[in-house]
């Protein structure tokens, strides 16, 4: 599946304490560390986007959430300059 945050393999499904995830893994990331670093997602019969799943219960975001929204933020900010540099 292609994110914002890079490309993510669904590697398969685990159920844990009665409760079903997908179980989930970066094929490429914006941050190196992201990689090879597997995750859970809840299982969903109709989502088809990560944006579409939420994280274990407990958790308030995916690990990767917070740095991929500073990482917008940065870009969105260097984006505006170079367009007002141009007016």
């Amino acid at each position: 599946m292609s994110t914002g945050p890079g490309k993510i393999q669904v590697l398969g499904t685990i159920r844990l304490r009665n409760e079903r995830f997908f179980v989930l893994t970066f094929l490429q990331a914006r941050q190196p560390e992201w990689l090879q670093r597997p995750f859970l997602a809840k299982y969903s019969d109709t989502a088809c986007w990560i944006d579409e799943l939420a994280p274990p219960d407990g958790e308030d975001r995916f690990f990767f959430e917070q740095d991929y929204e500073r990482f917008v933020v940065r870009k969105n900010s260097q984006h505006r300059r170079a367009e007002t540099a141009f007016a």
